[in-house]
């Protein structure tokens, strides 16, 4: 994908004349695009897989996922840009390991409270600010999901459903 620098990805695409709906993003799909600026993803789209956007550098600006993504994978958009809000689904359930770690969030993050599960690193490195409020149904918090978040400032508010709190959180 050398030289693209954004991509809009359809909601139906045409295959021998049959409609289909586009509802998932491969694993490693976009991974290393240098030159990716923006990318729209359809709300059709309910599954994106493992490193799909990572070391995206140039991903910029605030990025939208879709409704229907119940789980966002491990590395998912590691090492991108996303200089931006981070606009979460509102039904997601876990954010997996290293999924953020070392982007360019800069925003505020809003957990959905509906995610109980946020792995290992998912967030470490990533630059966002403001006040961290964890979501009540967290039950699982991984080893160092806000590590070394440089401008994390504020408050950060535990819920009271959590079983454990892991070494090296921040």
């Amino acid at each position: 994908y050398s030289g693209v620098t954004s991509i809009t990805i359809p909601e139906k695409v045409t295959y021998n004349a049959t409609k289909y709906s586009v509802t998932s993003i491969g694993d490693f799909a976009f991974s290393g695009c240098s030159s990716l600026t923006s990318i729209t993803i359809p709300n059709s789209v309910t599954s994106i897989g493992n490193s799909a956007f990572s070391n995206c550098y140039y991903l910029t600006g605030s990025l939208s996922i879709p409704q229907g993504i119940k789980v966002i994978k491990s590395g998912t958009f590691s090492g991108s840009g996303l200089d931006g809000n981070l606009i979460l689904p509102k039904g997601l359930v876990e954010i997996g390991g290293s999924a953020f770690s070392n982007s360019g969030l800069r925003g505020e993050l809003n957990i959905p409270s509906t995610v109980t599960i946020i792995g290992g690193s998912a967030f470490s490195g990533a630059k966002f600010s403001g006040t961290l409020v964890l979501p009540e149904n967290l039950i699982t918090l991984g080893s160092g999901a806000f590590y070394n978040c440089q401008w994390l400032t504020g408050i950060v508010e535990f819920p009271q459903n959590i079983v454990s709190i892991p070494s090296s959180i921040f």
